[in-house]
């Protein structure tokens, strides 16, 4: 119950108990309180989860042009669904290690030496991939070079 209260979705509850269950069944024994640790990881785990959903709405904050209208007509929200769902196959076409470091720079803004400590990489080679996922996401959607790519943290533009 407590799970489905914090994603409010009964699959995403049943996902998120396999996990911590899997993450924590081996300690079990050991943990001093298992509902309060239980509690707590469900409630981190969320909120990872629930960062992780909201990724695609930075990313369309960054990528889409803001509208200048007030409220947004029936096309532009289609053309916004199709624009959302171009980001994210051309996300998903990523190889893993590329959309790893992607997602943690401009999702959640680490920047490259964060990114080669938590992946234990040099920064060298998180600088490349970056480079590599501009040069790939500029050609999927046709910016030119010289252009700033709209992903791109203000001081990268």
């Amino acid at each position: 119950m407590a799970a489905y209260r914090m994603t409010g979705n009964r699959a995403d509850a049943e996902d998120l108990v396999q996990d911590i269950y899997i993450q924590v069944s081996p300690r079990w024994a050991t943990i001093e309180s298992p509902w309060t640790y239980v509690t707590t990881a469900l409630a981190h785990r969320a909120a990872q989860a629930a960062k992780r959903r909201s990724t695609l709405k930075n990313l369309l904050v960054r990528f889409i042009p803001a509208s200048r209208e007030p409220v947004p007509s029936a096309e532009r929200l289609v053309e916004l669904r199709q624009d959302a769902e171009r980001v994210q196959q051309a996300f998903g076409r990523l190889p893993e290690r590329q959309r790893r470091i992607a997602v943690m720079h401009y999702y959640f803004e680490y920047d490259p030496a964060e990114i080669a400590a938590e992946l234990d990489i040099t920064r060298q080679s998180v600088n490349t991939q970056i480079a590599r996922v501009k040069a790939k996401l500029r050609k999927e959607f046709r910016i030119p070079t010289d252009s700033p790519l709209p992903l791109a943290k203000e001081e990268e533009a």
